[in-house]
């Protein structure tokens, strides 16, 4: 069995006598008919007794684990998150940004990133991203475009993109790395749904950021592995991050009490994914799983960008809604991750065997394919963006509501986020368009969950606040 140190430490005190916290002792004190979820995992449900080392300060069987993460990606050094990607990904700004710097922005990056920017004080330039056309997927930012807004933001002092995308596009980033250590920016990857790209990963698989010159990745191990929900790790790739900072702020933002649980579910992924042979079988599955759907997929290829094998992304057509492929999947009780009025997107197990499985329980979901020639790479009209109000600006304004559509020209004060997947339709600070209050009526009528919507807009006004 591959070596697992968390686990096997877990699993070696699971009769122990618990006279320490949590209060359920090791499984024995259930609610009654609760006995059959939570006894098993609750017996290794432990706090930092003896032998089962400190998160915080890692020098036995987690330091263990974390040290056969780091082998198994080849980065200098990798943590393990018990507060998901978005833990990892305040860390990283937080440690690596101070107030009034300015940070370069891929404008789909996760609202995390904007959280971590308000909580540090700094300002975001934004970089919109290449789309498919029809279907407005956010494919990445291509090295070229980079390159022009390191030469327009000299001051950027980190550069945070996404890849892949949520919609599971992906590029090579070697030439973004090498940019930004030539404009001196710290190079951040949100690789959130990557945690299966490995080094010297082959086609159709990729490589991860860690390989390609980032200075810290991001993963998150649950989305795309067999993990607890919220269980993450990021990885430090050079010698230009702060790691004591960045361990003091992974102190801060995670708790004090770390779930046993969750870290073991990291360890026991780590040597799942280490495990992995059949890469050509597994894709070969999705294949299938994605013809057996019968309907349009996003193209493979989109120019740089390449379409991760496990995102089965269906977009909508004349004959069949994506509400329509929802109802059809749902009748089956099966789930999908995210639908917009344009896009289905299935996430699929790094297993073949689990694959072929699913596909005997999916419906036809569409009547007929598209010509895949409908579907095309778009650039955006306007590449780099800055928000209309600094944070600053922003804490000393007086905010107001506003009818919807009186809103265009004004700025906002909430985010508004789409969710699934959390990439902020707009976010504080930042005017609002036509094109915004458009795409909320589109979602809202498509029955898209947003977090922050109102039936009016919250604006900042011109006048100060008061104290």
């Amino acid at each position: 069995m591959t070596q697992m140190p968390l686990v096997e430490a877990l699993l070696s005190r699971r009769r122990d006598h618990s006279f320490h916290v949590p209060g359920h002792k090791n499984g024995a004190l259930l609610p009654a008919g609760t006995e059959g979820i939570f006894e098993t995992v609750m017996q290794i449900d432990k706090t930092e007794i003896t032998g089962l080392d400190d998160l915080h300060d890692a020098t036995g069987v987690i330091r263990e684990a974390e040290i056969l993460l780091s082998r198994l990606y080849k980065s200098r050094n990798s943590r393990f998150l018990i507060g998901g990607s978005t833990s990892g990904i305040l860390a990283a700004v937080l440690s690596s940004v101070s107030r009034g710097e300015t940070v370069l922005v891929q404008r789909n990056c996760h609202q995390s990133v904007f959280h971590a920017l308000e909580l540090a004080g700094a300002e975001a330039v934004l970089i919109e991203p290449d789309k498919e056309a029809r279907t407005g997927a956010a494919l990445g930012i291509p090295a070229g475009a980079l390159e022009t807004a390191l030469a327009k933001v000299p001051e950027a002092v980190a550069v945070m993109i996404t890849n892949p995308s949520y919609e599971g596009y992906a590029q090579q980033l070697h030439a973004h790395a090498a940019l930004c250590q030539k404009y001196g920016a710290l190079f951040i990857v949100d690789e959130a749904h990557g945690a299966h790209f490995l080094p010297g990963a082959e086609h159709p698989f990729f490589e991860s950021a860690v390989e390609q010159g980032a200075d810290l990745v991001i993963q998150s191990a649950h989305k795309m592995l067999p993990a607890l929900t919220m269980g993450a790790w990021i990885h430090i790739c050079s010698s230009r991050v702060d790691e004591s900072a960045l361990n003091r702020m992974l102190q801060m933002i995670q708790s004090s009490s770390p779930s046993y649980p969750i870290m073991a579910s990291l360890d026991a992924a780590r040597a799942f994914l280490a495990d992995v042979k059949e890469w050509d079988k597994i894709a070969a599955a999705a294949h299938a799983f994605c013809r057996q759907a019968g309907a349009p997929l996003l193209p493979v290829q989109l120019g740089q960008w390449r379409l991760d094998p496990l995102k089965a992304v269906f977009a909508a057509s004349d004959q069949t809604s994506t509400f329509a492929m929802e109802r059809r999947l749902e009748a089956a009780n099966a789930f999908a991750e995210l639908r917009t009025p344009e896009l289905l997107v299935l996430t699929l197990p790094l297993h073949a065997g689990l694959i072929q499985r699913m596909i005997e329980k999916l419906p036809v979901l569409s009547e007929g394919p598209l010509d895949a020639s409908v579907f095309q790479h778009a650039e955006p009209e306007i590449r780099l963006r800055r928000p209309a109000l600094l944070q600053e600006e922003m804490g000393k304004l007086v905010v107001e509501s506003c009818p919807i559509y009186e809103a265009s020209g004004k700025i906002s004060a909430a985010d508004l986020i789409p969710y699934p997947p959390g990439v902020p339709l707009l976010i504080r600070g930042e005017q609002i368009t036509d094109q915004h209050i458009e795409k909320l009526l589109q979602l809202r009528e498509a029955g898209i969950r947003i977090k922050g919507d109102e039936e009016h807009f919250r604006v900042f006004t011109t006048e100060k606040r008061k104290g």
